[in-house]
């Protein structure tokens, strides 16, 4: 297999990884030299590197024993061990990196379209990267002692990354597992790749004859979930909108020009909202403005979808205020309180969502609501009001009548939320 040195040198590459990211790196080269074995970091943090980009994991590929490999180096990182000895595979979660994949070099054979695939461990370096999705995710960088900082990429891993292409490795990857129709739409828009003519023919073809009926909605929806938390997610939801894929994935019929608008808006939203734009909230934002389309079930959509309990609830709200933006985004003049009570209790992912929608106006107000408005509190505390005789619910009233009094106005002094407080709740 041809191995070239990483340009410029391994030493400038594997320094992009963060400082708790290097010293697991430095603890898996110590252990690879007892006694020796070969060690790869592999896919997705080599192609981050080689893209100058953050590395989110480490994945590390041991040509021999993988799990036990993990093993000692649970041990020397203190971390927890997590073992899967069908698939040769283990997690190593260590504190202040999440979780190290460590899995043995392996083979795969796919008994049928969509089935978990039969693992032979061990296997050459070179043929655990053919087996793998794209291109770009089939490389390899030495780690250990006997190979440190030599770069493996059999499959032209590198050309289609400075080309910004996106390939499959094999002709039945897709029909193999058709999880990769929903990751080739999530790498096409993380990194803005076109799809190789043939890829594309391959994807097609795969969509026509609805492989993603062989997999399960389990399956499908954890890959689907982290494609809506990542940056590029609009492009991503375009092209799976292209490809016929949102029907099959409970996300209703394909994008009109006015949903690519608004769903390309949502990291600006979350950014103007002073919140992360990847993640859960990102997630939200996206699916609410999905599942609220006109002639979308949205309550199906959310079952579909596999959200848990409390976030299906939440779609469902936001789908309603989507549909129905609360009329005091709308007005004139709205008063500070007023904008409070008709927001409160929206997440963040719900006011992203409504942020794409209305005018500069309303956008205004939802930003001052989330990073103002909402963390107004009064002058007094529940002991306050315990000594002025009030008990139980009554306290919690008074405190949310003065706190409305003083985001009306700021300059109300405690003695008239004091006053407030203890007004009868119906005259206030």
């Amino acid at each position: 297999m041809p191995a070239t040195k990483i340009p410029p040198n391994a030493e400038e590459l594997l320094n992009r990884l963060q400082p708790p990211q290097r010293r697991v790196l430095e603890v898996v080269r110590k252990l690879a030299a007892r006694p020796p074995a070969r060690v790869y970091l592999v896919g997705g943090p080599v192609r981050d590197l080689l893209m100058d980009q953050p590395a989110h994991d480490l994945d590390f590929v041991v040509e021999g024993d993988g799990p036990a490999f993990a093993a000692r180096l649970a041990r020397q990182l203190q971390g927890s061990l997590q073992v899967f000895e069908r698939f040769g595979t283990a997690v190593v979660g260590v504190r202040g990196v999440g979780h190290v994949d460590v899995a043995s070099a392996r083979s795969e054979e796919y008994p049928e379209p969509g089935a978990l695939p039969n693992v032979a461990v061990p296997a050459p370096l070179e043929q655990d990267l053919r087996r793998r999705d794209f291109t770009i995710n089939a490389l390899a960088i030495g780690v250990g002692p006997q190979e440190w900082g030599r770069l493996y990429d059999p499959l032209g891993g590198q050309r289609d990354l400075r080309a910004r292409r996106l390939r499959i490795v094999h002709a039945r990857s897709f029909r193999d597992d058709p999880n990769r129709l929903i990751r080739a739409a999530g790498f096409a828009g993380r990194f803005g790749l076109a799809l190789e003519p043939r890829t594309e023919r391959r994807l097609r073809e795969a969509v026509a004859a609805g492989v993603l009926r062989t997999i399960s909605a389990d399956r499908r929806n954890e890959t689907l979930r982290r494609l809506l938390r990542q940056p590029g997610a609009p492009l991503a939801l375009a092209l799976l909108s292209e490809w016929g894929l949102l029907e099959p994935l409970g996300l209703g019929r394909p994008l009109k020009s006015t949903d690519h608008r608004r769903l390309s808006r949502v990291p600006a939203a979350l950014a103007a909202l002073a919140a992360p734009t990847e993640g859960p909230e990102a997630m939200a934002a996206y699916v609410a403005l999905l599942l609220s389309r006109r002639g979308v079930d949205a309550e199906t959509g959310a079952q579909e979808l596999g959200l848990s309990r409390r976030a299906r609830r939440e779609t469902l709200q936001a789908v309603v205020v989507l549909r129905q933006p609360p009329a005091v985004l709308r007005e004139t003049q709205a008063r500070p309180a007023r904008l409070f009570v008709e927001l409160r209790g929206l997440g963040v992912g719900t006011l992203a969502a409504l942020w794409t929608i209305v005018d500069a106006t309303a956008r205004r107000r939802l930003e001052d609501y989330w990073q103002r408005l909402r963390h107004v509190q009064p002058d007094l505390t529940g002991e306050d009001l315990a000594r002025a005789g009030l008990r139980g619910a009554e306290i919690a009233a008074g405190l949310e009548r003065a706190r409305v009094l003083k985001l009306d106005h700021p300059e109300a002094t405690q003695e008239a939320q004091l006053a407030t407080a203890l007004a009868d709740q119906k005259s206030t």
